[in-house]
């Protein structure tokens, strides 16, 4: 798609037909007709398509980025995990009531359920400031229901 809309342009360029001629043959008619609609839909295809390759493409184009923009990704916390014996993993709900109890008036927007046997769940909330600034905070949650904030 990235080197499909590209080209259309530059075909469209020689005649840069931005008008539908309506007389004529229906031949004509469908091809100004193919011919206004991509290029009024240029750009969102183009960013539509962009962005999927990102999006497709995550373990290339995000050290990329990082490289662009001079910037490293945030560390996650060093947190050990032990493994208890017979522990049954807290649910989601849980993980919620915990999140409420620690940080009361934040709004939770993502909880990630780990797809292994660490028992730990990841709670992204919102949480307003001093000046009623809204800020993106984490915490992790394990079996325990101890809780880490980041």
């Amino acid at each position: 798609m990235l080197l499909i809309l590209p080209t259309g342009l530059f075909l469209w360029w020689k005649q840069k037909r931005i008008a539908i001629r309506w007389k004529g043959s229906s031949r004509i008619k469908w091809f100004d007709i193919h011919s206004v609609v991509g290029l009024f839909s240029f750009v969102f295809i183009f960013i539509l398509a962009g962005t999927g390759v990102m999006i497709g493409f995550e373990k290339q184009t995000v050290p990329f980025f990082y490289k662009m923009t001079n910037s490293k990704p945030v560390k996650e916390p060093d947190i050990k995990v032990t493994h208890l014996v017979g522990a049954q993993p807290i649910s989601p709900d849980s993980a919620m009531q915990i999140e409420k109890q620690t940080l009361p008036g934040a709004l939770p927007f993502e909880i990630n359920v780990p797809d292994t046997d660490v028992f730990m769940l990841f709670v992204v909330v919102i949480l307003k400031t001093e000046h009623q600034e809204e800020e993106a905070g984490c915490m992790w949650i394990n079996i325990q229901g101890r809780f880490y904030l980041v």
